[in-house]
């Protein structure tokens, strides 16, 4: 529970009733809680429950929730104990009591896999005249069961030549057809150092074999300054209730306002799309973030239409509204940074990833049949606003948003397996592996009928083959995408193994 960090922070005058979660040495997040707690003893809830790729947080003061099964990446099972403090600064004093406290655990977690990490872009510098980066990465095959994958992004010190400005930026994959998918958009920070982690579980349909990257910013074309910025993706074993296997682009790129009577509109055209009978859930991905004066800086109001059937009984339709708006810019943990960070902005923040507005869908889907979407975004309102202060017509016409909209459609998990446990890191040479087609680099899924998750495992299946008097096994491996069966002579094979 933390007071704002200084005046300018907190410019709004907002209530100073904060409350920040912190994890591994960092603050993840902080918010200002929806009810007054000081002055009185109040009751305060904190329940952590583990689930594949960190734990849920739910923290609740005097009856309200702060935090509601918030997702905290890489918070993993470990020994805890409960430890309690307090302190304020130096300007200010204040007494803190604790009583009726309760320190319960229930239901220890399993044992986990350790994930299976990928390093997408290591230190990578964005600059001009080359402001983005591409690399291609190999990743698990589709049938791999994962219960959620997370992505992290790092921004570093880029010495001299950092560019001092935030600047709109994304991590994309890049399809077969060249078409460009982003799936974490962020605004860099004021010259400081970051580190987000973000679920990007929805996205796995893009994210399976042979995968094109692209981190990209923009940048001042008049300067060579530029950014240095590292990813990764975690996959954490687990079968998922769900399984994402469809993702529709609805709207994408730089939406225009042009003029009051157009305001985004074009942009904006409605959607139809076929709702696979399998589908058992569907969500609504929009991200939305921009740059320009107006369109950085005004609030506005959006409204999504669902038909579940096209041309349908209008009454099924769904209405969701939502204020593209963000006031808690100050309590970014990215903090203190140079500049305006601390201004509120419609939907985003400099120094931290784009959070999107997801609508779930899934009550009004009718699997089977066509869905039309409609986005109907809101003009401008400045009547509230002095006259001398409202932007000019030409002000406003030339606001933008970057907008990434996606529709996530899930069904049962089908086909899902576990994912191999014995990866090949070297191989012999003129060796039984080497003359059987094994590569460095494949996993290891069989032999000889038995599914081997360790090392001694596999020793034991080459054992009991060779005491069936075997003259061939057929040894089975996951190489990329593929799964192939090989034939080898029994006994030794001459490979380096490593467990994961």
């Amino acid at each position: 529970m933390n007071q704002s960090s200084g005046p300018l922070d907190n410019y709004q005058g907002l209530p100073q009733r904060e409350v920040s979660l912190h994890w591994d040495g960092r603050e993840i997040v902080r918010r200002v809680a929806p009810v007054e707690f000081r002055g009185n003893f109040a009751d305060c809830e904190i329940l952590v429950q583990q689930v594949a790729g960190g734990a849920e947080i739910t923290v609740r003061l005097a009856g309200a929730a702060v935090y509601d099964h918030y997702f905290l990446p890489g918070m993993h099972p470990y020994e805890a104990r409960l430890a309690i403090g307090a302190g304020t600064t130096e300007q200010a004093t204040t007494e803190f009591g604790i009583r009726d406290l309760a320190f319960t655990q229930a239901s220890p977690a399993k044992r986990q896999r350790p994930p299976l990490q990928f390093e997408l872009f290591n230190h990578a510098r964005i600059a001009n005249p080359n402001p983005l980066a591409r690399r291609q990465v190999t990743l698990p095959p589709a049938d791999w069961a994962f219960a959620r994958l997370i992505l992290t992004l790092k921004l570093h010190d880029a010495g001299p030549q950092w560019d001092g400005w935030d600047r709109t930026g994304s991590l994309a994959v890049i399809g077969s057809d060249g078409v460009r998918h982003v799936i974490l958009p962020f605004i860099t920070s004021f010259r400081t150092p970051g580190r987000w982690q973000v679920d990007v579980t929805p996205f796995r349909p893009w994210l399976s074999g042979p995968v094109a990257f692209e981190i990209a910013i923009g940048t001042d074309a008049r300067k060579k300054h530029g950014f240095m910025l590292s990813a990764a993706l975690d996959f954490y074993h687990g079968t998922p209730d769900l399984e994402p296997f469809r993702i529709v682009p609805l709207w994408t790129g730089t939406a225009h306002y042009r003029s009051a009577a157009n305001h985004f509109s074009d942009f904006f055209p409605p959607r139809s799309v076929a709702i696979d009978a399998a589908t058992r859930a569907a969500k609504l991905f929009i991200a939305t973030s921009g740059h320009t004066k107006v369109g950085e800086f005004t609030p506005s109001r959006r409204m999504v239409i669902f038909a579940p059937e096209k041309g349908g009984n209008p009454a099924m339709e769904r209405h969701f509204t939502n204020r593209l708006w963000k006031s808690d810019c100050y309590l970014n943990p990215v903090r203190p940074q140079a500049g305006t960070w601390y201004y509120a902005r419609a939907g985003w923040a400099p120094g931290d990833v784009v959070r999107p507005w997801w609508i779930d869908l899934t009550p009004d889907m009718v699997p089977g049949r066509t869905a039309e979407l409609r986005y109907l975004p809101e003009p401008y309102d400045f009547t509230e606003v002095p006259e001398n202060q409202r932007p000019t017509e030409a002000q406003i016409d030339q606001a933008n948003q970057i907008v990434n909209a996606y529709l996530i459609l899930y069904r049962s998990p089908e086909g899902q397996v576990p994912a191999p446990f014995l990866r090949v890191l070297e191989v012999e040479a003129d060796s039984n592996a080497a003359r059987g087609g094994i590569r460095e680099g494949d996993y290891l899924v069989s032999y000889a009928g038995e599914r081997p998750t360790t090392i001694e495992a596999l020793r034991a299946a080459i054992s009991k083959a060779a005491a069936a008097g075997k003259k061939r096994v057929t040894v089975g491996i996951s190489r990329g995408n593929r799964r192939q069966e090989l034939e080898l002579d029994p006994g030794r094979m001459g490979v380096l193994l490593e467990e994961e």
